[in-house]
């Protein structure tokens, strides 16, 4: 095995309630969870307007401050302010004549956004799915350096390896990649899709540990995600702490068992069990799940 690599775990399962959330108040909630509820809505909302507005300031400017020179800065200073409190380790991994491709685990929606603080925006290739479309076609508008690869577009492959600069080369942008495909809750890491594994490039594995103290969960499933930036700019703060951990080079091993060993680093850095569940799980929990709330809602007719 090569140099780095962990020794594999058994997967479990989980109930998918538990995977993924389909609903805004986290379950169970105490009378704690009420009472803040209670006291903090007249403040988060007006918060969350405020938010908005920096928000579609912060986005507005990040063009200039990087025409500048200071869009790392930059993004660092902004992201507190729209909840967002990260904390980045493992720095000494990251090299600019490294591997461009990165690989994390996927919590919520605003990984990709969470990241910037290891790197500005005008440093990553996002591959991500459609429902980010409208979003970065807006911040593209404004001026944004921001690059993107849908996995809606079918030509995803092509688009991946015309992205990667030659091996040696100094890197000008990392391509980020969630290999599981969906956002999980954080209490496990779902199966890895392979391909990005088949590059024939070594990659640089994040670990990314989010919590959310709050009643509200700003990551749900099943809505937009507008809605669930609204959530998040709800809430007082969100705290997220993202692991750099050391590249990864291929060697021999086949796309599948490599997917597998990248895995089990971020599983065993995080100390969380790898499930058995992947992406095509999540789908049918959801198309089943939607199902089963139309037929609950005919009957109440």
């Amino acid at each position: 095995m090569p140099e780095g690599l962990l020794s594999g775990s058994a997967d479990a399962d989980f109930p998918p309630e538990k995977l993924w959330n389909f609903n805004r108040l986290k379950p169970e909630l105490g009378l704690g969870s009420w009472v803040f509820l209670t006291l903090w809505t007249p403040i988060g909302v007006p918060l969350c307007a405020t938010r908005v507005l920096l928000l579609i300031l912060g986005a507005t400017f990040y063009p200039l401050a990087h025409g500048l020179g200071i869009g790392a800065g930059y993004a660092r200073c902004v992201l507190p302010l729209l909840s967002y409190w990260v904390t980045v380790r493992g720095r000494e991994n990251l090299s600019d004549h490294g591997t461009p491709v990165v690989v994390s685990n996927h919590v919520s929606d605003f990984d990709a956004c969470a990241i910037w603080a290891v790197e500005p925006p005008a440093g990553w290739t996002l591959v991500m799915n459609d429902h980010w479309r409208k979003v970065v076609g807006w911040v593209k508008a404004v001026g944004w350096p921001v690059s993107a690869i849908f996995t809606s577009a079918g030509n995803t492959k092509d688009e991946v390896r015309a992205a990667l600069p030659a091996e040696g080369e100094k890197v000008q942008q990392r391509l980020l990649f969630f290999p599981e495909g969906a956002t999980c809750s954080g209490v496990s890491v779902m199966q890895f899709n392979w391909f990005i594994f088949g590059v024939e490039r070594p990659v640089l594995p994040f670990a990314i540990k989010l919590t959310n103290p709050w009643p509200v969960q700003m990551q749900m499933n099943g809505c937009s995600v507008m809605h669930n930036i609204l959530a998040l700019f709800f809430l007082p703060m969100v705290f997220y702490e993202i692991t750099v951990l050391p590249q990864v080079a291929s060697s021999d091993l086949g796309k599948e068992k490599f997917a597998q060993e990248v895995r089990e680093q971020i599983i065993q850095y995080l100390r969380v069990p790898g499930t058995i569940r992947a992406l095509k799980d999540k789908k049918q929990y959801a198309k089943d799940r939607k199902a089963l709330l139309a037929a609950e809602k005919q009957q109440t007719r």
